[in-house]
């Protein structure tokens, strides 16, 4: 009966630093997954190519930065845990699309900025040719 007690006090005493050490490594695992999302999306989010979606297309180029869904590299998530890839790939896409969104608004503003100025331009030499 001694023999019982002590065998489950010795599992108990290995199980539970061993449950408290998977947990922490957990969080370590997930704040650098966090972290290289963060700095990967950055690196892929070509600024230029959305600035100028945003001038050619206008608030139809805005529509599409938020629209369209970011995937990352597999290549980045192989090898890696279950955890580390939920919490890359999710970080991964909401700051991609910050990026993109961001890049693409003043783009939008050029667009309409100058839409406005073609229209104005257009009704001052209509009144012109006219003679108003």
């Amino acid at each position: 009966m001694l023999k019982k007690y002590i065998s489950l006090f010795i599992s108990f005493t290995l199980i539970i630093p061993t449950i408290h050490y998977s947990k922490e490594t957990k969080k370590v695992e997930i704040a650098k997954a966090v972290k290289q999302a963060e700095i990967d999306a950055k690196n892929d989010v070509n600024m230029v190519k959305w600035l100028l979606t945003g001038c050619l297309g206008g608030p139809i180029g805005y529509a599409v930065a938020c629209s369209s869904e970011p995937t990352p590299k597999t290549s980045r998530l192989l090898g890696k845990s279950p955890e580390y890839i939920g919490a890359y790939t999710k970080v991964y896409k909401e700051k991609v699309k910050f990026l993109r969104k961001e890049n693409t608004i003043p783009g939008c503003v050029v667009n309409t900025t100058f839409t406005l100025l073609c229209v104005y331009a257009s009704i001052i030499i209509g009144s012109i040719v006219s003679g108003i």
